[in-house]
């Protein structure tokens, strides 16, 4: 009687040990830390420095765990596909897990923390769940139009902010006081 060995991969798992504590760190001023104003919030992640060192790691940790979720629902329904299992009965297994997965989270956004991001993830597994049954050539189509399409919308993006950014300010300046008399108490830096 043969036995056949199950192979795991250890890159995903350690990919997303990485990418965990990365989303922690984003989000740990947003709902874990209580506290008054926060001043030191950017330091830890939250997006008041945008474009720091730290807003940056935290988005590529967060797309990287997105690339990761779609991963392993491939992995999963090639695993169970491989078993004999019929494509519906893959899918609607895949369906009940993640369906469930998103009202788990919609509860703990509701209930515990609002900043609450695995319903995201749900929904964007359930979307990936009904492109199972697509033939490739089909799927190819899809990707090339959602390529398409999100090159049009940031190019479109960075050509509005780059004319926005050309407007014209006011050519009006008013000048600062030069007396005391004339605003209450004089500053040379105003």
């Amino acid at each position: 009687m043969s036995t056949a060995l199950s192979t795991r991969y250890l890159a995903p798992d350690i990919a997303r040990g990485v990418a965990l504590p990365g989303i922690a760190l984003a989000n740990i001023t947003t709902g874990w830390i209580i506290s008054g104003g926060a001043g030191y919030a950017a330091d830890f992640g939250e997006v008041r420095d945008p474009g720091s060192r730290v807003d940056n790691l935290a988005v590529v940790l967060h797309a990287m765990f997105t690339m990761l979720l779609g991963f392993g629902i491939g992995l999963l329904a090639q695993s169970l596909l491989r078993r004999g299992l019929p494509r519906r009965w893959v899918q609607r297994l895949l369906w009940r897990r993640y369906l469930l997965l998103g009202v788990i989270s919609v509860l703990h956004l509701v209930l515990l923390f609002s900043g609450d991001i695995i319903a995201q993830y749900a929904v964007t597994a359930l979307l990936l769940i009904a492109l199972i049954p697509l033939y490739d050539r089909v799927l190819m189509v899809i990707a090339w139009l959602l390529l398409g399409l999100s090159i049009s919308f940031f190019s479109f993006t960075a050509v509005v902010a780059v004319l926005q950014s050309g407007k014209r300010r006011p050519t009006s300046v008013t000048s600062p006081p030069t007396s005391p008399s004339a605003a209450g108490t004089w500053s040379p830096n105003p």
